[in-house]
């Protein structure tokens, strides 16, 4: 496993590492697109989770839904 993995982040760290507001970040845990995690009585995130959303997802291919070969 990666240090990445390891490494915790408070929502304000991950806004600023993403560039986006720690209230998104909080949206984000509410809205189940990053899990949150109680540590301490405090709100923490895995980097690697936050990472994971700006990952490019592969292009879906037109026409091969269902796995046949045109």
């Amino acid at each position: 496993m990666s240090e990445v993995d390891n490494e915790w982040l408070t929502p304000k760290q991950a806004a600023e590492l993403v560039g986006v507001t720690p209230r998104t970040v909080q949206n984000w845990i509410k809205d189940g697109k990053v899990r949150g995690y109680q540590v301490v009585g405090r709100i923490r995130v895995k980097r690697s989770d936050v990472d994971a959303l700006y990952q490019p997802k592969s292009p879906d291919v037109p026409g091969n839904a269902s796995g046949d070969r045109p």
